[in-house]
């Protein structure tokens, strides 16, 4: 689901577009793209190839805006993340949240120690811890840049038990009819823990 805003046309591009003190600012056919940096470059770009034009300057995981021909900027939301950037290269890219196998080595990721598992595709970059005698004193996931990261623990069931990994899930078997799964949402924002027990014996062994 999403969510279109026309906004006003930008000055001097739906108006006097013919005219010769706008055609020097305006590019030629031959270099028409489907994006620009600046709402300024994209306006000339739409106004001369006749299609709309993205701003990539104003991109978000959630947001996109382009440039109609006729000057209008068109700023359209998602619910959902529609890109992401979590390596933090710059680069945008389709979000695919995935939990990698291969732990973090030892001063691989700033703040993150080593054996934890990352979290891909995502909007924010994560890591889950990863069962087993390695997991014992680790957090039980990580979120966030260094700046601005969060750390969950499970203080009343410690992580030792081998972890199960799927695409967006890693479940955690503790025998005895208990288990844990920590899910991570379609964006790859946050993280939901959820311990089961199959029945009432299972609970008290809890």
């Amino acid at each position: 689901m999403g969510l279109a805003l026309v906004l006003a046309a930008l000055p001097g591009v739906a108006a006097g577009l013919g005219g010769a003190d706008s055609s020097s600012a305006l590019v030629s056919e031959a270099s028409c793209a489907a994006e620009a940096a600046t709402d300024a470059a994209a306006a000339s770009l739409a106004a001369t190839c006749g299609y709309d034009v993205i701003i990539t300057d104003a991109l978000t995981e959630w947001a996109t805006s382009y440039v109609r021909p006729d000057g209008a900027v068109v700023l359209e939301t998602s619910a959902r993340a529609v890109r992401q950037d979590s390596d933090g290269d710059g680069r945008w890219a389709p979000v695919a949240v995935e939990v990698l196998a291969t732990p973090v080595a030892a001063g691989e990721v700033e703040g993150v120690p080593a054996g934890m598992l990352p979290v891909t595709g995502g909007v924010e970059p994560m890591w889950l811890n990863p069962g087993g005698d390695a997991g014992a004193d680790l957090p039980l996931a990580m979120i966030g840049h260094p700046d601005e990261r969060v750390s969950m623990h499970s203080e009343s069931l410690p992580v030792t038990a081998d972890a199960a990994l799927s695409d967006d899930r890693v479940s955690y078997d503790f025998g005895d009819g208990v288990s844990l799964t920590v899910d991570v949402n379609t964006d790859g924002t946050i993280v939901t823990p959820v311990v089961r027990v199959e029945d009432r014996a299972a609970l008290d062994h809890l």
